[in-house]
């Protein structure tokens, strides 16, 4: 009887000034992403949504340009995820 929680993290690139193309290409995976998640029934939290309502969401990576959160990314992805469950 286990649940199966998806959990989109993207790229902090999303976040930086990109070109166009990679935007687009990033958006058209995102959304191919929570496309399938959806047919299949299962629930996901969506960092990228709750990251993009931030001024400034690099300010959760390492010198701004790491993959990894800091700790206080960390703290708020678990939250987000915490809401779902």
């Amino acid at each position: 009887n286990a649940k199966l929680l998806f959990i989109y993290i993207p790229e902090n690139k999303r976040y930086k000034n990109m070109s166009e193309s990679y935007t687009l290409q990033s958006e058209f995976n995102r959304k191919k992403i929570i496309d399938f998640v959806s047919l299949e029934n299962i629930e996901f939290v969506d960092i990228y949504e709750k990251f993009s309502k931030f001024n400034d969401p690099l300010k959760y990576y390492p010198f701004r340009i790491k993959t990894h959160f800091t700790e206080e990314g960390y703290e708020l992805v678990s939250n987000f995820i915490m809401e779902k469950l």
